[in-house]
């Protein structure tokens, strides 16, 4: 594990353009990867199976730009963006809510380790110790927007922490894409968010 602070060379070159950012973070696999061009995949982690058929796609996509995927090791969509990125050869970040001396859903804790293997990452603003806590998924949320060039909406509901993070990226001046057919995303859409273009 590293801990970069914000005059480290690592340090994610937009999230020091986000007030209140974090003074450090804790990286566990390939720092250099944090300099790289990288787009959020989030969704439902009850994810239907157009939405995961979608979140392949999509990483498909990003993956041929040469883009670093970020997403939040969550079930569903995040689960599957992070996968498909490493079946197809690409980088991943994943973004923790909680030390990097721990990994939840527990279930993933395979995944993890591939995504350091594979030249990602596994990021996190909480020291090793902290287990994850309700409160903290926000602060991951607006931790993965703040790095990113931009966030993908797969799917969401009305309320919930996906639509927290569309949020944080349009409050963070962050682009956003949606993919409509979730009561989210329409939404979005309805509010003028634009489609991700396939």
């Amino acid at each position: 594990m590293r801990e970069i602070d914000v005059d480290s060379q690592v340090y994610p070159p937009l999230l020091l353009e986000v007030v209140n950012h974090p003074d450090r973070l804790y990286v566990r696999g390939e720092s250099k990867v944090l300099l790289e061009k990288m787009v959020a995949v989030v969704g439902s982690r009850k994810m239907s199976v157009k939405g995961e058929e979608v979140t392949r796609r999509v990483v498909k996509q990003l993956v041929d730009m040469e883009m670093v995927v970020v997403s939040g090791l969550a079930r569903g969509v995040d689960s599957v963006a992070h996968r498909e990125c490493l079946r197809l050869g690409g980088r991943t970040v994943a973004v923790l809510a909680h030390g990097l001396d721990w990994v939840y859903p527990r279930e993933n804790a395979g995944l993890a380790e591939k995504i350091v293997e594979a030249g990602g990452a596994l990021v996190s603003q909480l020291e090793e110790g902290v287990r994850p806590e309700r409160y903290f998924f926000p602060l991951r949320n607006r931790l993965i927007v703040g790095m990113c060039l931009g966030v993908v909406v797969i799917e969401a509901e009305i309320k919930s922490g996906t639509m927290t993070t569309a949020n944080w990226a349009a409050e963070l001046n962050r682009k956003v894409w949606v993919v409509r057919g979730s009561p989210g995303t329409d939404l979005l859409i309805n509010e003028g968010v634009d489609e991700w273009s396939f």
